[in-house]
Formats: C-alpha cells, sequence, structure tokens
C-alpha cells in the first residue's frame, strides 16, 4: 500500500469518528457518550511503536490535584518534566488515548511525562480544563520540586488550546511551550486567517460544523443552547473569572483582542498546511512574533489534523515528535535539581 493510499485510509476511518462529524441535533439526542466511547476506542488503536515496546514505564501520580499518570522512559533517565494535555474537541478524550504522542515524547528528551486527564466540557467548560494544567504546574514546582525552567507543557489540538490559555497568567511560568494543530477556531467567524476552513475541509477528516459544536459545548457562547441537552451533575460554568483566563481566539470575532502573551516561554507551533485549522496556526505564530515572543512555525506539506499522533501512517509523524523533543530539550537544559525530582518522581512507581 503506497504512503498516500494510507493517508486516504486513516481519514476515512476517522471522518466516520462519531466525534468528527457531531452535529448540534447528535446532542440533542445524546450521542456524545457514544461519540467519546469511539474516540476512547480509536485512541487505544492508533499506539505508538515506542509505547508497544516496552520502552515507557505508565504508572499514576500520586498525591497530585489533577488526574494524571507518568510516562517516563523504562530505564529511569528523566532530566525534565513536560505535562501533556489530550485532544478531543474540549469534549473527549483521557490520558489513555495519548499515551503514544506521549511516550514518544517521554523517550526523544529523556523526561517524565504527566499525562493529564483534565476535566472536559461540557460537564466542564471552561475554564476547567485550563484551571486543570495550572494547577498540575504548581503542583510539580509546589510539592515535587520541578523547577519553573525544568517543565515544558505541550498538547495537540484542544489539548494545545487548553496549554495556551494556561500560560496567559503571567504567573504561571514554564521553560517551553510545544502546540500541535492548534484548535482556536472556537467561534464561527471569517477573516484573513480563516481560508483553511473552507479550503481544506475536503482533505481534513474534521468540519467546521463540528468544530462551532465543540465551541458551544465548551463554554465559548454565553448563552450555548445545547447546555440544556446535556446531563448535569458535574461541575457547570465557574463564575469569578480572572482577566488572566480569557479564551485564546483568534481576534476577528466582535468585540474581541488577543491577550497579552509577551510573557511566554519559547513556543513551537506544528501543524499540517491542508488541515482545516493551518490558518489558526499561521495566526497564532504571526500573533505571537508581532509581540516578540520567540516562536517557530512548523508547517508540514499534506499532512492532516494532529497528524503527529500516527506514526505507524506517516514518517512525518515520528519527525515532528523528534523535533518537538528537541525543542523541549533545548528550552529545558538538565538542570541540578534533576537527581531529586527525578527520585522522587520515580518512587511513585512502586506503588
Amino acid at each position: 500500500m503506497s504512503r498516500e493510499q494510507k493517508i486516504r485510509m486513516l481519514i476515512s476511518a476517522l471522518r466516520k469518528q462519531v466525534l468528527f462529524r457531531i452535529s448540534a441535533q447528535d446532542i440533542r439526542d445524546g450521542r456524545l457518550e457514544e461519540a467519546r466511547k469511539a474516540f476512547r476506542d480509536q485512541g487505544t488503536r492508533h499506539k505508538s511503536p515506542l509505547e508497544t515496546s516496552g520502552e515507557v514505564d505508565v504508572f499514576p501520580t500520586s498525591g497530585a490535584p489533577i488526574g494524571s499518570e507518568w510516562i517516563t522512559p523504562v530505564n529511569g533517565n528523566i532530566e525534565r518534566v513536560i505535562i501533556y494535555a489530550h485532544g478531543g474537541g474540549f469534549v473527549a478524550g483521557a490520558a489513555t488515548t495519548h499515551r503514544g504522542v506521549a511516550g514518544d515524547l517521554a523517550l526523544g528528551a529523556n523526561a517524565a511525562v504527566m499525562n493529564v486527564d483534565y476535566r472536559l466540557a461540557p460537564e466542564h467548560p471552561f475554564p476547567a480544563g485550563m484551571r486543570d494544567i495550572q494547577e498540575s504546574i504548581r503542583w510539580l514546582t509546589g510539592t515535587i520540586g520541578v523547577p519553573n525552567t525544568a517543565i515544558s507543557v505541550a498538547g495537540e489540538s484542544a489539548g494545545a488550546s487548553i496549554c495556551l490559555s494556561a500560560l496567559i497568567d503571567p504567573k504561571i511560568k514554564v521553560g517551553g511551550l510545544v502546540l500541535m494543530s492548534t484548535f482556536l477556531s472556537l467561534l464561527p467567524n471569517t477573516g484573513e486567517f480563516k481560508g483553511s476552513l473552507e479550503t481544506n475541509r475536503d482533505f481534513d477528516y474534521l468540519s467546521p460544523e463540528s468544530l462551532s459544536v465543540f465551541g458551544e459545548l465548551y463554554g465559548v457562547h454565553s448563552k450555548s443552547r445545547l447546555h440544556s441537552h446535556i446531563p448535569q451533575g458535574g461541575g457547570g460554568r465557574e463564575r469569578g473569572l480572572r482577566i488572566e483566563e480569557r479564551l485564546v481566539v483568534t481576534p476577528h470575532d466582535e468585540g474581541w483582542e488577543c491577550p497579552d502573551l509577551r510573557h511566554l516561554p519559547n513556543v513551537l507551533i506544528q501543524a499540517g498546511n491542508s488541515e482545516i485549522l493551518a490558518d489558526d496556526s499561521r495566526y497564532l505564530a504571526a500573533e505571537l512574533d508581532t509581540q516578540g515572543v520567540k516562536v517557530t512555525l512548523d508547517m508540514y506539506p499534506n499532512m492532516f489534523h494532529a497528524f503527529q499522533l500516527f506514526p505507524r501512517f506517516v514518517e512525518e509523524a515520528e519527525l515532528a515528535i523528534d523535533r518537538a523533543s528537541s525543542f523541549i530539550v533545548n528550552c529545558t537544559p538538565s538542570h541540578t535539581a534533576v537527581p531529586r525530582f527525578a527520585s522522587q518522581i520515580l518512587a511513585q512507581r512502586m506503588f
């Protein structure tokens, strides 16, 4: 089977996923749990070769305020920590569905990856997931004793958006930020950087319509008509947002201004130039550059949304993870505190 045939086969399979073609009517019909289950099943099938080879250990975090797991090189070589936030449209996915990419980063960067099970919308809309990432950072620095300069934050799709939002607060400091196929198109709009929503829809497996549904469920719309169709009992919208807890979305929406991001660490942005969110990454890179942030934008030809998750299908996935790993290593040089926090993390493997 040729490379092109593999890609077409994968995209065709992903398009059949309930989550990627979900509609407002599906939400009203109570199909969100069905979509979540299908996404979990698909995520566990496409494991990284590194995960299946037994080169990484996976074990629960002990004492963390947010549900999460550690993924570490089996040889115990830990020089830094990566917080990883999975994708899934803010409404689906889990740490277990993204062990592959997290394991790749752990090995590539000699890192302990804290794979976070942040709270999902719509039961826990914005800013719950963002606050979970912030609390994870505080726990690492305050309890485990990891220096801020030894921590990088990474995520793909919705996870990338959550990571970026978490770092809007200038008090949250880390060494580096990796954003893969960043999901910023939370509100339907048009503008200079919005062409890829339409021009790439025939190639990618996501659709602008599903993005709009994700935006509603995440809590972007102040008067979402879909939330009345979600079983309650989880959490609901959190109150008392601070100024640094604003959504990071494109500035073409009426009344929106991009927040101040000048304090961000070095940023690596990756995207496929054939995904419908390609222009989100282009916009973000341009905005960060304008604000004086040191940013690198890597656009991969003929690649689809979150291609980094599928190394068995496209070699570009391995290239992108290698690139991200090298970036993280350069942003978080080995620290004198490594022996202390590495031993604390590895001790949790015994429980």
